[in-house]
Protein backbone atom coordinates (compact mmCIF):
# COMPACT_ATOMS: atom_id res chain seq x y z
CA UNK A 1 0.00 0.00 0.00
CA UNK A 2 1.41 3.40 -0.95
CA UNK A 3 1.93 5.93 1.79
CA UNK A 4 -0.50 8.85 1.81
CA UNK A 5 1.37 12.07 1.11
CA UNK A 6 1.07 14.80 3.77
CA UNK A 7 -1.01 17.85 2.95
CA UNK A 8 1.54 20.59 2.31
CA UNK A 9 1.53 24.39 2.29
CA UNK A 10 2.15 24.33 -1.47
CA UNK A 11 -0.89 22.08 -1.95
CA UNK A 12 -2.99 24.40 0.19
CA UNK A 13 -1.91 27.49 -1.73
CA UNK A 14 -2.48 25.78 -5.09
CA UNK A 15 -6.00 24.60 -4.29
CA UNK A 16 -7.18 27.61 -2.26
CA UNK A 17 -6.54 30.04 -5.10
CA UNK A 18 -8.60 28.01 -7.56
CA UNK A 19 -11.88 27.83 -5.64
CA UNK A 20 -14.43 30.43 -6.74
CA UNK A 21 -17.45 29.91 -4.44
CA UNK A 22 -17.73 31.00 -0.83
CA UNK A 23 -19.29 27.74 0.39
CA UNK A 24 -16.67 25.57 -1.32
CA UNK A 25 -13.88 27.76 0.05
CA UNK A 26 -15.19 27.47 3.61
CA UNK A 27 -15.38 23.67 3.26
CA UNK A 28 -11.81 23.57 1.99
CA UNK A 29 -10.63 25.77 4.88
CA UNK A 30 -12.20 23.28 7.31
CA UNK A 31 -10.32 20.41 5.64
CA UNK A 32 -7.03 22.34 5.60
CA UNK A 33 -7.26 23.26 9.28
CA UNK A 34 -7.47 19.56 10.18
CA UNK A 35 -4.87 18.40 7.65
CA UNK A 36 -2.07 20.95 7.56
CA UNK A 37 1.00 20.84 9.81
CA UNK A 38 0.91 19.32 13.30
CA UNK A 39 -2.30 17.60 14.34
CA UNK A 40 -4.33 19.79 16.70
CA UNK A 41 -1.80 22.64 16.69
CA UNK A 42 -4.76 24.97 16.07
CA UNK A 43 -8.36 23.91 16.71
CA UNK A 44 -11.74 25.56 17.13
CA UNK A 45 -13.84 25.36 20.29
CA UNK A 46 -17.31 25.27 18.78
CA UNK A 47 -19.07 25.70 22.12
CA UNK A 48 -17.12 28.89 22.81
CA UNK A 49 -17.80 30.15 19.29
CA UNK A 50 -21.51 29.53 19.73
CA UNK A 51 -21.52 31.43 23.02
CA UNK A 52 -19.93 34.41 21.26
CA UNK A 53 -22.47 34.12 18.44
CA UNK A 54 -25.40 33.99 20.86
CA UNK A 55 -24.19 37.20 22.51
CA UNK A 56 -23.71 39.07 19.24
CA UNK A 57 -25.36 42.49 19.12
CA UNK A 58 -27.71 43.50 16.33
CA UNK A 59 -26.17 44.32 12.98
CA UNK A 60 -24.09 47.43 13.42
CA UNK A 61 -24.91 50.70 11.74
CA UNK A 62 -22.88 50.74 8.52
CA UNK A 63 -20.00 53.20 8.36
CA UNK A 64 -18.93 55.29 5.39
CA UNK A 65 -15.26 55.26 6.51
CA UNK A 66 -15.08 58.73 4.98
CA UNK A 67 -11.56 59.32 6.33
CA UNK A 68 -10.34 56.69 3.86
CA UNK A 69 -11.76 58.58 0.89
CA UNK A 70 -11.38 61.90 -0.89
CA UNK A 71 -14.23 64.45 -0.68
CA UNK A 72 -15.14 63.63 -4.30
CA UNK A 73 -15.84 60.03 -3.26
CA UNK A 74 -17.67 60.48 0.03
CA UNK A 75 -19.35 63.88 -0.40
CA UNK A 76 -20.17 63.80 -4.09
CA UNK A 77 -22.86 61.68 -5.75
CA UNK A 78 -22.44 57.97 -4.97
CA UNK A 79 -20.12 56.50 -7.58
CA UNK A 80 -19.56 52.85 -6.71
CA UNK A 81 -16.47 52.45 -8.89
CA UNK A 82 -14.74 55.56 -7.49
CA UNK A 83 -15.45 54.46 -3.93
CA UNK A 84 -14.22 50.91 -4.55
CA UNK A 85 -11.10 52.18 -6.29
CA UNK A 86 -10.13 54.60 -3.53
CA UNK A 87 -10.75 52.01 -0.82
CA UNK A 88 -8.62 49.59 -2.85
CA UNK A 89 -5.68 52.00 -3.03
CA UNK A 90 -5.59 52.43 0.72
CA UNK A 91 -6.45 48.87 1.82
CA UNK A 92 -3.81 47.57 -0.54
CA UNK A 93 -1.29 49.26 1.79
CA UNK A 94 -2.64 47.59 4.95
CA UNK A 95 0.13 45.25 6.02
CA UNK A 96 3.89 45.14 6.24
CA UNK A 97 3.84 47.46 9.25
CA UNK A 98 6.66 45.65 11.05
CA UNK A 99 10.27 45.79 9.95
CA UNK A 100 13.18 43.98 11.54
CA UNK A 101 16.13 46.25 12.26
CA UNK A 102 19.82 45.44 11.90
CA UNK A 103 20.12 45.02 15.69
CA UNK A 104 17.36 42.39 15.70
CA UNK A 105 14.67 44.64 17.12
CA UNK A 106 11.36 45.17 15.34
CA UNK A 107 10.05 48.57 14.31
CA UNK A 108 6.38 49.26 13.57
CA UNK A 109 5.18 51.95 11.19
CA UNK A 110 2.29 53.53 13.08
CA UNK A 111 0.48 56.70 13.99
CA UNK A 112 -1.04 57.00 17.46
CA UNK A 113 -0.38 53.29 17.94
CA UNK A 114 -2.15 52.28 14.72
CA UNK A 115 -0.75 51.08 11.42
CA UNK A 116 -4.07 51.81 9.72
CA UNK A 117 -3.95 55.45 10.88
CA UNK A 118 -0.45 55.74 9.45
CA UNK A 119 -1.70 54.54 6.06
CA UNK A 120 -4.70 56.88 6.10
CA UNK A 121 -2.43 59.86 6.84
CA UNK A 122 0.01 58.79 4.13
CA UNK A 123 -2.83 58.47 1.62
CA UNK A 124 -3.86 62.05 2.36
CA UNK A 125 -0.31 63.17 1.52
CA UNK A 126 -0.37 61.14 -1.69
CA UNK A 127 -3.65 62.72 -2.81
CA UNK A 128 -2.22 66.19 -2.22
CA UNK A 129 0.76 65.35 -4.42
CA UNK A 130 -0.89 63.22 -7.11
CA UNK A 131 -4.65 63.81 -7.00
CA UNK A 132 -7.21 61.04 -6.50
CA UNK A 133 -6.24 57.49 -7.43
CA UNK A 134 -7.38 56.69 -10.94
CA UNK A 135 -8.26 60.31 -11.69
CA UNK A 136 -5.07 62.19 -10.89
CA UNK A 137 -1.48 61.79 -12.04
CA UNK A 138 -0.86 58.70 -14.21
CA UNK A 139 2.49 59.38 -15.91
CA UNK A 140 5.14 56.83 -14.81
CA UNK A 141 7.86 59.50 -15.03
CA UNK A 142 6.03 61.50 -12.35
CA UNK A 143 4.58 58.68 -10.23
CA UNK A 144 7.88 56.92 -9.54
CA UNK A 145 9.88 59.83 -8.10
CA UNK A 146 6.97 61.30 -6.15
CA UNK A 147 5.92 57.98 -4.59
CA UNK A 148 9.55 57.23 -3.73
CA UNK A 149 9.71 60.48 -1.80
CA UNK A 150 6.29 60.02 -0.20
CA UNK A 151 7.07 56.50 1.03
CA UNK A 152 10.58 57.36 2.22
CA UNK A 153 11.25 55.74 5.60
CA UNK A 154 8.30 53.35 5.50
CA UNK A 155 8.76 49.57 5.82
CA UNK A 156 8.68 47.64 2.53
CA UNK A 157 9.01 50.84 0.53
CA UNK A 158 9.50 49.19 -2.88
CA UNK A 159 6.40 47.03 -2.45
CA UNK A 160 4.32 50.01 -1.27
CA UNK A 161 5.33 52.03 -4.32
CA UNK A 162 4.47 49.16 -6.68
CA UNK A 163 1.10 48.60 -4.98
CA UNK A 164 0.15 52.28 -5.14
CA UNK A 165 1.17 52.46 -8.80
CA UNK A 166 -1.47 49.80 -9.56
CA UNK A 167 -4.19 52.27 -8.57
CA UNK A 168 -2.64 55.37 -10.15
CA UNK A 169 -1.68 53.79 -13.47
CA UNK A 170 -3.48 54.85 -16.65
CA UNK A 171 -6.63 52.75 -17.03
CA UNK A 172 -6.58 51.57 -13.41
CA UNK A 173 -10.11 52.79 -12.72
CA UNK A 174 -11.31 50.74 -15.68
CA UNK A 175 -9.98 47.61 -13.97
CA UNK A 176 -12.04 48.37 -10.89
CA UNK A 177 -15.08 49.00 -13.07
CA UNK A 178 -14.57 45.61 -14.76
CA UNK A 179 -14.41 43.90 -11.36
CA UNK A 180 -17.66 45.54 -10.27
CA UNK A 181 -19.30 44.97 -13.64
CA UNK A 182 -18.73 41.22 -13.21
CA UNK A 183 -20.67 41.48 -9.93
CA UNK A 184 -23.16 44.11 -11.11
CA UNK A 185 -23.88 44.18 -14.86
CA UNK A 186 -25.99 47.32 -14.34
CA UNK A 187 -23.20 49.88 -14.21
CA UNK A 188 -23.00 53.04 -16.28
CA UNK A 189 -20.28 55.68 -15.93
CA UNK A 190 -19.13 54.11 -12.66
CA UNK A 191 -22.59 54.12 -11.09
CA UNK A 192 -25.36 51.58 -10.71
CA UNK A 193 -28.50 52.23 -12.72
CA UNK A 194 -32.16 51.85 -11.79
CA UNK A 195 -32.98 48.24 -10.85
CA UNK A 196 -29.35 47.11 -10.82
CA UNK A 197 -28.18 44.48 -8.34
CA UNK A 198 -24.66 44.11 -6.98
CA UNK A 199 -23.38 40.90 -5.39
CA UNK A 200 -20.15 41.21 -3.43
CA UNK A 201 -18.94 37.65 -2.94
CA UNK A 202 -15.96 35.35 -3.21
CA UNK A 203 -15.74 35.88 -6.96
CA UNK A 204 -15.47 39.63 -6.34
CA UNK A 205 -12.64 38.97 -3.90
CA UNK A 206 -10.80 36.79 -6.40
CA UNK A 207 -11.31 39.26 -9.24
CA UNK A 208 -9.78 42.01 -7.10
CA UNK A 209 -6.75 39.83 -6.39
CA UNK A 210 -6.32 39.16 -10.12
CA UNK A 211 -6.78 42.80 -11.14
CA UNK A 212 -4.34 44.11 -8.53
CA UNK A 213 -1.80 41.32 -7.87
CA UNK A 214 0.73 43.47 -5.99
CA UNK A 215 -1.89 44.82 -3.58
CA UNK A 216 -4.15 41.80 -3.17
CA UNK A 217 -2.62 38.79 -4.94
CA UNK A 218 -0.49 35.98 -3.58
CA UNK A 219 -2.59 35.47 -0.44
CA UNK A 220 -4.68 32.27 -0.51
CA UNK A 221 -6.73 33.64 2.40
CA UNK A 222 -7.45 36.94 0.59
CA UNK A 223 -7.25 39.07 3.73
CA UNK A 224 -7.05 42.50 2.11
CA UNK A 225 -9.38 41.75 -0.80
CA UNK A 226 -11.98 40.52 1.71
CA UNK A 227 -11.52 43.64 3.84
CA UNK A 228 -12.04 45.79 0.75
CA UNK A 229 -15.32 44.02 -0.06
CA UNK A 230 -16.55 44.40 3.53
CA UNK A 231 -15.59 48.08 3.71
CA UNK A 232 -17.12 48.94 0.35
CA UNK A 233 -20.34 47.13 1.27
CA UNK A 234 -20.55 49.08 4.54
CA UNK A 235 -20.05 52.37 2.70
CA UNK A 236 -22.71 51.55 0.11
CA UNK A 237 -25.15 50.48 2.85
CA UNK A 238 -24.53 53.68 4.83
CA UNK A 239 -25.55 55.67 1.75
CA UNK A 240 -28.67 53.66 1.00
CA UNK A 241 -30.70 56.84 0.78
CA UNK A 242 -28.83 57.55 -2.47
CA UNK A 243 -29.65 54.18 -4.06
CA UNK A 244 -31.78 54.28 -7.16
CA UNK A 245 -35.19 52.64 -7.48
CA UNK A 246 -34.96 48.84 -7.39
CA UNK A 247 -31.25 48.83 -6.61
CA UNK A 248 -29.94 46.08 -4.32
CA UNK A 249 -26.60 44.98 -2.88
CA UNK A 250 -25.95 41.47 -1.52
CA UNK A 251 -22.93 40.52 0.59
CA UNK A 252 -21.70 36.90 0.67
CA UNK A 253 -18.11 37.21 1.81
CA UNK A 254 -15.61 35.87 4.32
CA UNK A 255 -14.01 37.75 7.19
CA UNK A 256 -10.58 39.24 6.62
CA UNK A 257 -7.96 36.92 8.15
CA UNK A 258 -6.54 39.73 10.31
CA UNK A 259 -4.12 39.02 13.17
CA UNK A 260 -6.37 40.96 15.56
CA UNK A 261 -9.03 38.24 15.40
CA UNK A 262 -6.99 35.30 16.73
CA UNK A 263 -5.36 37.71 19.17
CA UNK A 264 -8.70 37.98 20.94
CA UNK A 265 -10.14 34.58 20.03
CA UNK A 266 -7.23 32.77 21.77
CA UNK A 267 -7.64 34.58 25.10
CA UNK A 268 -9.01 32.89 28.20
CA UNK A 269 -12.00 35.21 28.10
CA UNK A 270 -13.14 33.98 24.66
CA UNK A 271 -11.32 30.67 24.09
CA UNK A 272 -12.67 30.23 20.55
CA UNK A 273 -9.29 29.21 19.11
CA UNK A 274 -7.19 26.61 20.95
CA UNK A 275 -3.47 26.16 20.31
CA UNK A 276 -0.98 23.52 21.40
CA UNK A 277 2.00 24.08 23.72
CA UNK A 278 4.51 24.34 20.88
CA UNK A 279 2.70 27.21 19.19
CA UNK A 280 2.03 28.86 22.54
CA UNK A 281 5.77 28.85 23.26
CA UNK A 282 6.57 30.27 19.81
CA UNK A 283 4.17 33.14 20.43
CA UNK A 284 5.46 33.70 24.00
CA UNK A 285 9.03 34.19 22.78
CA UNK A 286 7.77 36.57 20.05
CA UNK A 287 9.15 34.44 17.27
CA UNK A 288 8.88 36.05 13.84
CA UNK A 289 6.93 33.53 11.75
CA UNK A 290 6.77 33.41 7.97
CA UNK A 291 3.40 33.89 6.27
CA UNK A 292 3.74 30.35 4.84
CA UNK A 293 4.43 28.77 8.22
CA UNK A 294 1.74 26.06 8.76
CA UNK A 295 0.98 27.46 12.23
CA UNK A 296 0.35 30.93 10.78
CA UNK A 297 -1.85 29.54 8.01
CA UNK A 298 -3.86 27.49 10.50
CA UNK A 299 -4.48 30.51 12.73
CA UNK A 300 -5.74 32.40 9.68
CA UNK A 301 -7.88 29.42 8.60
CA UNK A 302 -9.41 29.31 12.07
CA UNK A 303 -10.23 33.01 11.74
CA UNK A 304 -12.16 32.49 8.48
CA UNK A 305 -14.00 29.46 9.87
CA UNK A 306 -15.07 30.97 13.17
CA UNK A 307 -16.31 34.08 11.36
CA UNK A 308 -18.44 31.93 9.08
CA UNK A 309 -19.84 29.88 11.97
CA UNK A 310 -20.71 32.98 14.01
CA UNK A 311 -22.47 34.59 11.04
CA UNK A 312 -24.54 31.46 10.32
CA UNK A 313 -25.52 30.87 13.94
CA UNK A 314 -26.23 34.50 14.88
CA UNK A 315 -27.85 35.55 11.62
CA UNK A 316 -25.68 38.67 11.64
CA UNK A 317 -23.98 39.99 8.53
CA UNK A 318 -20.40 38.89 7.95
CA UNK A 319 -19.47 42.58 8.10
CA UNK A 320 -20.85 42.89 11.65
CA UNK A 321 -19.11 39.66 12.67
CA UNK A 322 -15.78 40.83 11.26
CA UNK A 323 -16.05 44.14 13.13
CA UNK A 324 -17.05 42.44 16.40
CA UNK A 325 -14.12 40.01 16.23
CA UNK A 326 -11.54 42.71 15.47
CA UNK A 327 -12.94 44.92 18.25
CA UNK A 328 -12.79 42.02 20.72
CA UNK A 329 -9.19 41.30 19.75
CA UNK A 330 -8.16 44.94 20.08
CA UNK A 331 -9.91 45.45 23.42
CA UNK A 332 -8.68 42.22 25.01
CA UNK A 333 -5.12 42.98 23.91
CA UNK A 334 -5.21 46.05 26.17
CA UNK A 335 -5.94 43.97 29.30
CA UNK A 336 -3.03 43.40 31.73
Amino acid sequence: MSKIKPFTVDAFNHIAMRIDRTSAYIAFCDFALASLGRANSVTLDHAAIDRFADAMPADEKPSTRSSYLSPAAWAGPLNEVRVMHQFGAIIGQMGGFFEQQADGTTRKWELEGSGAKAVVAKMADIRKALGDAGEGETRPSKLGPKLTRLFDGTPMQAWRIAAMKEFYAAGAMKKTEQVLRASAPGLKDGQMVVGASLTLDFKTIQNLARAYPVSFGGDPLYKKAALLVLMANSHFAARKAEWLEGQSITLNSIVGADYRIPQGAMTEQLGMIRIDDELRQRIARREVMDINDPDVIKLRLATVLLGDRIARRSGRSISTVDSALITAGRDLAKLP
